[in-house]
């Protein structure tokens, strides 16, 4: 928790309680632009904002954001994820994402 804060933008993120909206199941998109914020930045307030919001996930570039604990959305089928290459994510997420259903023309993973 320490490392956390030694970021000014985690630590000031972390201060604040995320808004009563979030939880509304209200559409919420999040832009994390990891060259202006940082690798690690993006990639932690990534993962609490998507351990909190309750819907349906949509990710473009979840290759870089993918966690073994998001298997869990693939199971729930709350996932929508973007990945370049399926060798991006881990041994069994990666399994998990190959079971996913195709929708659409392009295959969404």
């Amino acid at each position: 928790m320490e490392d956390l804060l030694l970021s000014p933008l985690l630590r000031e993120a972390l201060r604040k309680p995320i808004p009563r909206w979030f939880y509304s199941g209200a559409t919420v998109m999040v832009r994390l632009n990891r060259k202006e914020i940082g690798d690690e930045d993006a990639k932690i307030i990534a993962s609490i904002l998507i351990s909190q919001f309750k819907g349906q996930i949509a990710i473009e570039d979840f290759g870089c954001y993918a966690r073994p604990f998001h298997s869990a959305l693939v199971r729930e089928n709350r996932l929508i994820a973007g990945v370049y290459t399926l060798s991006e994510l881990d041994d069994k997420l990666r399994q998990m994402c190959v079971l996913m259903e195709n929708r659409g023309g392009r295959m969404h993973l």
